[in-house]
């Protein structure tokens, strides 16, 4: 097979970049279900070591790495890692929000 064929396989069978976001959106929102109301999101970033394949199997882990104080705003930083099913990494995530409590 040609090359730009070989590619245009795997490219169809990853799953399309713009998911990323919304797999750290979901994993985020099913986590941290008790939220106030009010939070600003900031920004996001991510990271992508290779994107997953349509029905791959994706865990998520989030985590709160940052808390500080600017301009009399609490901003929080959360960091997630996502693994397919052997535990490889996928993608990582990073989002800041303006936490209104």
């Amino acid at each position: 097979m040609k090359r730009a064929l070989i590619t245009a396989l795997v490219l169809a069978a990853a799953m399309p970049p713009a998911m990323i976001a919304m797999v750290f959106m979901r994993a985020y929102v099913k986590i941290m279900k008790e939220r106030p109301p009010g939070n600003v999101h900031a920004g996001q970033k991510f990271w992508v070591s290779r994107l997953p394949t349509l029905g791959d199997q994706l865990t998520t882990r989030l985590s709160c790495t940052g808390k500080e104080i600017k301009n009399n705003r609490r901003w929080v930083t959360f960091d997630a890692n996502t693994v397919d099913a052997a535990g490889q990494l996928l993608f990582r995530g990073q989002m800041k929000s303006i936490w209104a409590a």
